[in-house]
């Protein structure tokens, strides 16, 4: 590689290094403002001074207030749970992926309760959410291909609930339960739906 592509390598990387840190910066400030009770009521230039960036910084990652709060869900999960698989790929792996996920967002809970009662209050369900959702439902159609398509539909949704960050807000915030405590009722409660179920399609078979 001669010396201008290393150049243009180096600055293009360095780049990539600013825009990521100062999306990081917006994410904390607007998690920080959620955090103070302020959902409905701060601007794209609140969390700009926040952060301790121009407006037009601020313009560039997010250009309305609508924006900035859809991305917060998908940056919540890929900063606080990019060391946890959380995404299971059968039935059975479903209790010990979320006893996992629920573990890690306790090493960041003002992040995780500040991230769900936004999306909450606002009604925003981001991609990222419903393709959950989608993956949850082909596991259960996929392993149980007997169970009637409505019932189906309905045990996706309410293992999805057990094995979301609402569920797991609410068990801390509103129950305050402990890890220990929210990993065993969580794990319980799983592990119970997915055996019914299992038998269930069976009988239907």
């Amino acid at each position: 590689m001669d010396e201008s592509n290393k150049r243009k390598t180096y600055t293009s990387e360095l780049r990539n290094r600013q825009k990521e840190q100062t999306r990081d910066l917006i994410m904390e400030s607007v998690t920080s403002i959620i955090a103070e009770g302020r959902i409905h009521n701060f601007s794209v230039q609140d969390v700009a001074d926040r952060a301790g960036i121009s407006y037009g910084s601020m313009y560039r990652h997010f250009s309305t207030r609508e924006a900035l709060l859809e991305s917060l869900f998908a940056w919540s999960d890929e900063k606080l749970l990019s060391q946890v698989q959380i995404i299971p790929k059968t039935l059975d792996e479903i209790p010990e992926t979320t006893q996992k996920k629920m573990v890690a967002l306790e090493d960041y809970p003002e992040h995780a309760i500040a991230t769900v009662r936004t999306l909450t209050a606002m009604n925003i369900i981001p991609e990222s959410v419903l393709a959950k959702d989608e993956k949850f439902h082909k596991i259960i159609t996929g392993e149980l291909p007997s169970l009637d398509t409505d019932f189906a539909r309905q045990a996706a949704s309410v293992i999805r609930y057990l094995s979301s960050s609402v569920f797991w807000m609410h068990l801390t915030t509103r129950f305050g339960f402990g890890p220990d405590e929210y990993s065993s009722a969580v794990t319980w409660a799983l592990e119970t739906l997915i055996k019914d179920l299992k038998a269930r399609n069976e009988e239907q078979s």
